[in-house]
């Protein structure tokens, strides 16, 4: 886990600020201002995206409410899940867009740069990886999306859809090159780097990781190449404790500051509440993790209490609920990309489905006591927990896999609402009222500005409505 360093300065602003078209940074990203070095553009895709899957903005996310992690308190159209009110779809879809492109235009300057050639091809394969990242989630949040005409403004102005499984595997394609020519003798971006500091062995973790993430989504579409891009990246060597985890802490002041601090600290508003849901499901599991997620009710009937809101029934009186706990949206809080406790579910999964990686009570274990430590609950809840809550405890009970690991993941990923959206997808293992959505919607300005291979796209995936599932969701 890396601190952001405030030598990203104005530009990462540009970058990360504005919620517009394109057209409305009013600058041209593969003509950065004063030619800034690679580093510096790598930084800035890194936080462009980091912000946009760590944000609460109502503007620009509601990924929480998808498997009711929060409710509203004042606004709604969380709560009805709603891509179209406040342009989600379109918010989300640019700011990862823009981090593609400055990533983008990092690569162009590496090209050029007078460093060692080792050095040259780790900040290649660096950015690559992070590429393929963001264009996972892109395409776990639309299906098909512009991939291999989607950075190429000059020649194509109004890009094409690729295939969403085409765009899978030329990604496995890409993080195994990019994983092959990483040097770990070698330097990276150095202190550029606002993950790892440099910190190349790690980076190797991260790289299997990715791959290891997109590998467990094929599981249902085709599940040999599920097993062996699974079990490749397993034995490559993914992360092994949170030190590990792919995690920046912001900056305590300045324009690093968290997204949730920027969302409810400097705002002053207090938008969002536990719901009934999480909070039931918490007290009936005696979960420690309770107190380090929500606050107890300040004032009502229940002061005191842990008490959530009814989804979609809100607004009411946000100090009769619980909240998000403080120290979750200080100026200096954490920015996740990816993190150990994800990569052990995902691995619990994976031996769950006959993969070669070990045992499905070890990885979940491992995760629940990564989980537990990450939140900082003393030894002797944690210990607690673990003893009515590991897995062989959970088997016996005559639970399917898939709602044990799911189950668990869900509250592990409380504050990475698009990761437990993503487990609850492939895993089906809890119901909502009302049923969440299982895809983004297409942006309204795609419409507009590329409607005909927008219409192509819509046809192909059987409809551009929030029920149509994407190809790897198959049940």
């Amino acid at each position: 886990m890396k601190k952001i360093f405030l030598i990203l300065g104005s530009a990462l602003l540009m970058l990360t600020s504005c919620d517009g078209d394109l057209e409305s940074l009013n600058v041209n990203p593969k003509a950065p201002i004063d030619n800034p070095p690679s580093g510096y553009l790598f930084s800035s895709g890194v936080v462009t995206g980091m912000n946009q899957m760590n944000t609460l903005n109502v503007n620009r996310s509601v990924f929480r409410h998808l498997t009711q992690q929060l409710a509203d308190v004042t606004y709604r159209e969380g709560t009805r899940m709603n891509f179209r009110r406040r342009d989600v779809a379109d918010a989300h879809w640019n700011q990862l867009y823009y981090a593609l492109n400055a990533l983008n235009t990092s690569k162009t300057i590496i090209v050029n740069e007078p460093v060692d050639a080792n050095v040259k091809k780790n900040r290649l394969a660096m950015v690559d990886a992070m590429q393929v990242y963001f264009y996972q989630i892109l395409v776990d949040s639309y299906g098909n999306i512009p991939y291999s005409q989607s950075l190429k403004v000059d020649e194509n102005l109004s890009p094409k859809y690729d295939d969403a499984k085409t765009i899978y595997l030329d990604l496995l394609t890409r993080i195994n090159a990019d994983i092959n020519a990483l040097n770990t003798s070698s330097a990276g971006f150095g202190t550029d780097d606002i993950i790892y500091g440099g910190d190349i062995v790690k980076w190797k973790k991260l790289m299997n990781s990715i791959k290891l993430k997109l590998g467990m989504n094929l599981a249902d579409v085709d599940a040999a190449l599920s097993k062996s891009t699974v079990e490749s990246a397993y034995n490559s060597g993914v992360f092994t404790s949170n030190d590990d985890s792919a995690i920046i802490k912001y900056q305590p002041t300045g324009v690093f500051t968290s997204p949730l601090y920027e969302d409810l600290v400097l705002s002053g508003r207090v938008d969002f509440c536990a719901t009934n849901t999480i909070i039931t499901y918490l007290k009936n599991n005696n979960d420690p993790r309770i107190g380090k997620y929500f606050t107890t009710a300040a004032s009502g009937d229940n002061v005191g209490e842990y008490v959530g809101g009814v989804f979609g029934l809100n607004p009411t009186a946000a100090q009769t609920l619980s909240l998000i706990n403080p120290s979750i949206s200080v100026a200096d809080g954490l920015g996740y990309l990816t993190d150990y406790v994800e990569i052990k579910f995902l691995l619990a999964e994976a031996a769950a489905r006959g993969y070669a990686v070990g045992t499905a009570a070890m990885h979940f274990d491992q995760g629940i006591t990564a989980s537990l430590d990450h939140w900082k609950v003393n030894a002797v809840d944690k210990t607690a927990y673990l003893a009515t809550h590991n897995y062989s405890v959970q088997s016996a009970s005559g639970q399917p896999w898939k709602k044990i690991i799911g189950n668990e993941a869900w509250i592990a990923m409380y504050n990475r609402g698009f990761e437990a959206w993503t487990f609850s997808r492939r895993l089906d293992n809890m119901t909502y009222s009302p049923t969440p959505p299982v895809r983004v919607l297409y942006p309204i300005k795609e419409y507009s500005i590329n409607s005909t291979n927008v219409a192509e796209a819509s046809t192909a995936i059987g409809g551009d409505k929030q029920t149509v599932k994407l190809f790897w969701d198959k049940y």
